[in-house]
């Protein structure tokens, strides 16, 4: 599979993603939905002119994309209205009909093209930059294959991206972290996003930050198992993640020069966390406890 056509699958793989976790967590509202595509579905079946059914839904659609991707519903409720008066005073035949068509399609595959294109570039661009940091003895062509090969992989839950998974090999790399231990990483980093919401930068700063500590107090890559031990602290805390994270930060110098386990870290923030719920405060008193 070409990294074009990769591109495509991941791209096919998020929307499938999203559809099912926005129907697990909104089942009334996908039933509501579900009944109203029928009652058009029906409604175009009997309808004398079929034709302008479809290209205003087809157009309510194009401006429903619009919307999603630029976030101004002025500018796409102006595109819909400037749609349905043109297909309403356009006089359809079986010529217009056909252009409109090919038009629409050629349009549609050339976008998804051009997109796959832009993707495979970036990800050739990242792996490029990474292979040549990466300390081997092989040629660069052979140093590239397998740093591609390890961005290819999926992750277990397929939430990151081809681009996504890239960036994790390429920080991964620059870190000096063994190729075995990648994969690892890139779930490690996945969890990062789906359990406490960050963003994929953040969510790599922040695994280096916890995998830093464990390499520096307790010789060893952060695993599963430590993560799991980290989130079940972070998800009890009344802080938010960002907030957690954000006082680790401020205390890792301390943490790394008395190389206290990590664990009593955890410990002693969730103590003041729900003592005192405010992020400086519970930053401080962590800070004075561990001195």
């Amino acid at each position: 599979m070409n990294d074009i056509t990769k591109s495509f699958v991941n791209v096919w793989i998020a929307f499938k993603n999203v559809i099912r976790h926005f129907a697990q967590n909104n089942r009334n509202f996908v039933v509501i939905i579900i009944s109203g595509l029928f009652w058009i579905i029906y409604n175009i079946t009997i309808a004398s002119n079929k034709v302008i059914w479809i290209l205003a839904l087809l157009n309510a659609f194009l401006c429903l994309v619009n919307y999603s991707k630029n976030k101004n519903l002025t500018e796409a409720t102006m595109t819909l209205i400037i749609g349905l008066f043109t297909i309403f005073t356009v006089t359809w035949n079986n010529e217009f009909i056909l252009i409109f068509t090919v038009s629409i399609l050629f349009y549609v595959i050339l976008s998804f093209m051009v997109s796959s294109i832009q993707i495979a570039s970036k990800v050739e661009s990242i792996i490029t930059i990474a292979a040549g940091y990466f300390q081997s003895n092989n040629d660069f062509k052979t140093k590239y294959n397998i740093l591609h090969s390890l961005a290819k992989q999926p992750t277990r839950h397929h939430q990151l991206s081809i681009e996504e998974r890239s960036t994790i090999v390429k920080e991964m790399i620059f870190d000096n972290i063994p190729l075995e231990k990648i994969n690892l990483a890139k779930e490690l980093i996945e969890g990062f996003k789906i359990v406490l919401g960050f963003e994929i930068n953040e969510a790599i700063d922040n695994y280096r930050l916890l995998n830093n500590f464990y390499l520096v107090i307790n010789n060893k890559y952060l695993d599963m198992n430590d993560m799991e031990y980290i989130y079940n602290y972070i998800l009890k805390a009344p802080l938010g993640p960002r907030e957690y994270f954000d006082i680790i930060k401020t205390i890792k110098e301390d943490i790394i020069e008395k190389k206290i386990k990590f664990l009593e870290v955890l410990m002693c923030i969730n103590e003041y966390a729900s003592l005192f719920r405010d992020k400086d405060i519970v930053a401080k008193k962590t800070k004075e406890k561990l001195a």
